[in-house]
């Protein structure tokens, strides 16, 4: 995988070149938010979802490990992809089996709302998609403040009357 100075990222995939993966080494996501607004992070939990090694050691320097997840967006009107940004991994453990990992994942301001296809990559081998919906924001929640709304709460064991 390499990057340019237009934030462009270009991947190997020529599979003569690579060989193909193992379909028991793919990461699987096991839960996710399907509806996710615009601006806010997410959990996404998975198998697998930091690889089955760090994939780069040699020598003194330069070592840049891959065990960490990456999160592909598939816009499903447009068929563009987007890689957005993981973080607060919950380990950076590989070859972890059947344990279930979780990351955050954040939904930039940028984002196009609409239908997406959600994959998670580790080691450059991408888990099955999942379907989610990105929303330009939360729906309001509609109080009506003239009904009698009971709140209680207790202050230093003296209860405060109802409202």
């Amino acid at each position: 995988m390499t990057t340019q100075q237009a934030q462009t990222i270009t991947i190997l995939v020529d599979a003569a070149v690579i060989g193909t993966p193992s379909p028991a080494w793919k990461p699987v996501i096991t839960a996710f938010t399907p509806v996710m607004i615009i601006g806010h992070h997410y959990k996404i939990s998975g198998k697998q979802i930091n690889g089955l090694s760090q994939a780069c050691c040699y020598g003194d320097d330069a070592q840049m490990a891959t065990n960490y997840p990456l999160a592909r967006f598939t816009n499903n009107a447009t068929g563009t992809v987007s890689y957005f940004r993981t973080f607060d991994f919950s380990t950076l453990a590989v070859a972890t089996g059947p344990a279930v990992h979780r990351t955050l994942v954040e939904i930039p301001s940028s984002t196009i709302p609409g239908g997406y296809k959600i994959q998670i990559i580790a080691n450059g081998i991408a888990s099955d998609p999942v379907d989610a919906n990105i929303v330009p924001a939360a729906p309001a929640i509609a109080v009506n403040p003239a009904g009698r709304l009971a709140f209680r709460y207790c202050l230093q064991r003296a209860a405060i009357p109802d409202y």
